[in-house]
C-alpha cells in the first residue's frame, strides 16, 4: 500500500531541539501476512521554527531550526477492530535525519544554515479505515526520537492499496 499525507512535527529534545513545523509524508507498507508488514516513511517539514527571541552566544546569534527531513523503517503489526477498521502499531529506526539551524555571525553579518544530522528509533500508532479494497485512510501519532531530538507527529495518511 502507498501512503500519502501530512501532519505536524512537534520537535523537542535536550541538546538540539528539532523544529516544530507542518510536514508531508510519503510512505509504503508491504503486508507480508494479514497482520505483519514492513513500512518505510519519508518525512519532510520544509518550514522554519524561529525562536521568539534569538539566542546570542559568543560570535553568533541563533534564530532557530528549519527544514527537517528524515526516513523511518519500521515493522508494523495490525489488529482488526471492526470489519474495515484496524489498529496498527509499529517500531523501528529513524534514519538520515537532518535539519538546519539558522544563525548569523556577528563579525560579518553572514547568515549560515548549519546542518545537524540525527538518527534514532521510531514508534507508530495508527488507526486505519478501508473504504474500499484499494482506498483507505490512517490517522495517528508517530514518535521518532534519539536522546537529543524528538519528533512527535500527529499524522493523517491517505492509502492506496495494490
Amino acid at each position: 500500500a502507498l501512503e500519502l499525507g501530512g501532519g505536524y512535527i512537534v520537535g523537542g529534545g535536550a541538546e538540539n531541539p528539532g523544529p516544530s513545523v507542518a510536514s508531508y509524508d510519503i510512505g509504503g507498507v508491504f503486508w507480508l501476512t494479514s497482520r505483519w508488514g514492513g513500512a518505510v516513511r519519508v518525512v519532510h517539514g520544509p518550514g522554519q521554527d524561529f525562536y521568539d527571541e534569538p539566542v546570542s552566544s559568543g560570535d553568533r546569534t541563533f534564530f532557530g531550526p528549519e527544514n527537517v527531513r528524515y526516513t523511518t523503517v519500521t515493522v508494523r503489526h495490525r489488529w482488526p477492530v471492526r470489519r474495515r477498521d484496524f489498529l496498527e502499531i509499529g517500531g523501528g529506526l529513524m534514519l538520515h535525519g537532518r535539519f538546519t539551524d539558522q544563525e548569523q555571525l556577528h563579525a560579518t553579518g553572514q547568515v549560515l544554515h548549519a546542518a545537524l544530522d540525527f538518527g534514532g528509533l521510531s514508534l507508530e500508532a495508527l488507526f486505519s479505515r478501508q473504504f474500499t479494497r484499494a482506498v483507505g485512510i490512517k490517522a495517528g501519532i508517530t514518535y521518532d526520537f534519539n536522546p537529543e531530538t524528538t519528533n512527535l507527529q500527529p499524522v493523517i495518511l491517505g492509502t492506496i492499496g495494490f
